[in-house]
């Protein structure tokens, strides 16, 4: 009896087996049912929100210039546009490898953070999937990088990571974006994308006249990143800082690396109306917070270390010292102006950039949370806010 009931049991055994194996040969491959996805942009067009998407189908043996395609949908949302896309080309569209995602300023004027709040609780989108802007149509940027023949897609990477060197030192991504919306100052930024377009040029072949060919070279896109950068107040875009602008914010954030001052007209006992170019080999600041007069007061303290790079006039030789208190002073009336225009953009658009609001409430909790429950329904906070600053430089070669 013992020995029928073992045959049953290795009978059963090798038919369960055999069956896995007849499910699986029949199961289709993870290739054929997922798709990767790289990279997304997001447009508004007619009332709906614009989705493209930057994939990769695996294929055995296929070459990453065959597999790499962009596909675009429309949708009341993004996850709308997603799903009708997956049903495009009958496969799922996975986001754990999406890069990065671009979206345009007429999408970003809504409030986006009910599309990326679907991002990151049920698609499972990276955490430091990079956040680009662009005044554009997004599309274009997404169409640029995925040129795989161009350098599109590490010009991203490059331009994001000297962004957060050289401009608030902090990096784009999506969860920094909702770390800033969930804040009291409930700003955040993004760099800002250009699409430079190059017209198609023809070239001729050699030859005789009668075997001569014009070539056309078609048209190429390239992204640039001219130093502008998006700002966003409670998830929605609020302002363009432009080059220009941004150097000034540059002047309140103490990681920012490689600032320049260029300073015009200076005469001094060594030169007359010279044009002076200098980046910081050093730079220390020092802030401070306390009320004076019931008056929120930022108190800067800056010690900045000058390395001269270009001097108009010639007859100065090198190594010699150029920081003399005519050269501080136009230093210092530079950056309180430059800081004066800083403050003059926050208080007019009432975002926050650099969470002035967190460090009155660590330095100065209770004089803090009087002055803000003081305020009317509709005065921000930055209103009353003065920056003091004092500035002291010395040559450093």
């Amino acid at each position: 009896m013992s020995k029928n009931i073992k045959r049953l049991c290795i009978l059963l055994g090798c038919v369960f087996i055999l069956y896995l194996c007849i499910d699986t040969l029949n199961a289709p491959s993870q290739n054929a049912v997922r798709a990767i996805c790289t990279g997304l942009s997001i447009d508004k067009e007619s009332n709906e929100t614009k989705v493209c998407a930057q994939i990769i189908i695996p294929e055995a043996g296929g070459q990453y210039a065959q597999k790499l395609s962009v596909i675009e949908n429309k949708g009341a949302s993004v996850e709308e546009a997603l799903e009708k896309m997956e049903f495009q080309i009958g496969k799922k569209i996975r986001l754990g490898h999406c890069g990065f995602i671009v979206m345009s300023s007429e999408y970003a004027k809504t409030d986006i953070t009910k599309d990326f709040d679907y991002f990151l609780r049920g698609n499972n989108l990276g955490n430091n999937t990079l956040l680009l802007f662009t005044t554009g149509e997004s599309k274009k940027v997404l169409e640029s990088a995925s040129n795989v023949n161009s350098n599109e897609v590490d010009n991203l990477q490059i331009n994001t990571k000297y962004s957060e060197r050289h401009l608030f030192s902090k990096s784009a991504n999506v969860i920094s974006f909702f770390n800033d919306y969930l804040s009291p100052h409930s700003t955040s930024h993004m760099p800002n994308l250009v699409v430079n377009s190059q017209k198609s040029s023809s070239e001729s072949g050699g030859g005789d006249s009668q075997n001569q060919e014009k070539q056309s070279k078609p048209s190429k896109d390239s992204i640039k990143a001219d130093g502008s950068v998006a700002i966003f107040y409670q998830g929605k875009f609020s302002f363009l800082l432009s080059p220009t602008e941004r150097e000034d914010f540059n002047w309140l954030d103490k990681s920012v690396k490689g600032t320049r001052i260029r300073l015009e007209n200076i005469t001094t006992d060594k030169f007359e109306n010279a044009n002076l170019s200098f980046t910081l080999s050093h730079k220390k600041i020092d802030f401070g917070y306390q009320f004076i007069n019931g008056e929120p007061t930022i108190h800067i303290n800056f010690r900045l270390g000058l390395k001269p790079e270009a001097i108009s006039d010639t007859n100065v030789s090198a190594y010699t010292n150029i920081v003399d208190s005519v050269v501080q002073n136009a230093i210092s009336q530079k950056i309180n102006k430059a800081l004066e225009k800083v403050l003059t953009i926050e208080k007019e658009h009432e975002f926050d950039v650099f969470n002035f609001y967190r460090q009155f409430n660590i330095h100065c909790h209770t004089e803090w949370q009087k002055y803000v429950n003081s305020l009317g329904a509709d005065e921000h906070y930055l209103k009353h806010i003065k920056i003091v600053a004092k500035v002291s430089a010395y040559d450093d070669f």
